[in-house]
């Protein structure tokens, strides 16, 4: 055997040490306080090492959040805070199941919230106002793949001097939706930060146990899942029919409504989904709109390996139609034209008041009559849900994934027809 003198083990010390940080595994921290993950972060997240065992509701309170959408079995709350790690975030959402804390999603520089929706010469009361938005947003265009690379920069520093090195995974449902990450470890927390190029940066954290299955969903057989879903159909006495449960999000003021949708019936349909992660897979336009084609690719593969399926729906909306899906607790993915009564105008659930369910429908003869005048406009397009339907009143129910005050308003079904695409899509068997 031949022995290695003392100059060469030296030596070989010196080689390992400069091995660069991010070759070496990272080890889960646990010396890391609560006090001292809460002054990184600059927020009180934390009140011990384990922000699982938490009630939503308590961190909510705590982080003075807002809600953004509750359900049976899922809650969302928004943090407005100026720094996280250092750097100014585009939002942080805390995200509760069963009323426990489940993950918590910060975004940072991203071409939706940071660049927001590309300008539209007929909002500007002048070519010059138009001009001025238009080489903002240019520049703001210009500037993303560097902010998203300084910032992450600055992260990932902080991260490693709080947990030290990261390790590297994939996180996600499917191919298109799946991200490589860099995470860290601090006890039962896994911190997953996403850079993804000219597109966004993000960072989730988890459980390890949500890490270690990808954050994929706990299969359910259909004859559980139909159960369920029958159970979230409401009959109201005035011949309303509705579906509820849907989780809202709030897309803001950027042009995500297609992977914010479709984000919003996937976690109904217990599918874990980010409308950002949506976004990216389906190459939504920065400014502002998603190709149908290309959101159905992106989640395809969601679905199936969830033993569900995608069917598309094409022709005229009818009640009988509608009625099919939404008697099941299937709500109804709707491509339409956002023009006439559906530009921030629709009737609420207690829009009917104290009148009978005839008499309402004898009020809306007018705008009945004035649906036939609606023309759809082919540079106004938009999806949302059909959640309900009355077959009393002809009437079909809408939710826009533009908050809490948009999860439900009522239109003719004439108006519905007359500004509808023709094309719809339900997540089923």
């Amino acid at each position: 055997m031949k022995i290695i003198g003392l100059g060469w083990i030296i030596w070989l010390a010196l080689v390992v040490g400069s091995v660069r940080a991010q070759d070496i595994p990272a080890a889960v921290s646990n010396t890391v306080s609560p006090e001292q993950m809460n002054t990184a972060f600059g927020v009180p997240l934390w009140v011990d090492d384990n922000l699982w065992a938490q009630t939503i509701e308590d961190v909510a309170r705590r982080l003075k959040a807002c809600e953004e959408s509750n359900t049976e079995k899922e809650s969302c709350y928004r943090v407005q805070t100026d720094r996280i790690l250092g750097v100014h975030p585009e939002n942080m959402k805390l995200i509760g199941k069963d009323g426990k804390m489940d993950a918590v999603l910060i975004m940072f520089a991203n071409k939706g919230d940071t660049l927001g929706m590309a300008p539209d010469q007929e909002e500007y009361a002048a070519p010059k106002e138009f001009k001025e938005a238009l080489i903002k947003f240019q520049e703001r265009e210009r500037q993303l793949a560097k902010t998203i690379r300084t910032q992450g920069d600055l992260i990932e520093q902080t991260l490693k001097g709080l947990l030290g090195n990261y390790t590297k995974q994939r996180f996600g449902e499917g191919n298109k939706t799946t991200e490589l990450v860099k995470t860290w470890h601090w006890t039962n927390h896994v911190f997953m930060l996403s850079e993804q190029k000219d597109a966004s940066l993000s960072l989730r954290i988890v459980s390890a146990a949500c890490a270690g299955t990808r954050g994929k969903a706990v299969q359910v057989t259909d004859t559980d899942l139909r159960a369920e879903l029958k159970t979230r159909v409401v009959h109201r006495d005035n011949g309303d029919v509705v579906v509820t449960g849907i989780p809202m999000i709030d897309q803001g003021e950027k042009g995500y409504c297609v992977p914010t949708t479709w984000a919003r019936f996937l976690r109904y349909m217990g599918i874990p989904a980010d409308e950002y992660v949506l976004a990216n897979a389906a190459q939504t336009k920065k400014g502002g709109g998603t190709s149908n084609v290309q959101m159905l690719a992106a989640v395809t593969q969601m679905v199936k390996q969830n033993r569900r399926t995608i069917k598309t729906v094409t022709g005229r909306i009818t009640l009988n139609q509608v009625a099919k899906y939404i008697d099941n607790g299937l709500p109804i993915m709707w491509s339409m034209y956002s023009v006439g009564p559906f530009e921030d105008v629709g009737q609420s659930a207690d829009r009917m008041g104290s009148e009978s369910p005839e008499a309402w429908k004898q009020s809306l003869k007018t705008a009945r009559k004035a649906a036939k005048q609606l023309k759809p406009a082919l540079d106004r397009m938009h999806v949302c849900m059909i959640i309900g339907y009355n077959p009393r009143t002809d009437e079909i129910a809408i939710s826009d994934s533009w908050g809490l005050r948009h999860a439900e308003k009522w239109y003719t079904l004439d108006e519905v027809q007359a500004v509808s695409q023709n094309e719809m899509f339900v997540i089923a068997w």
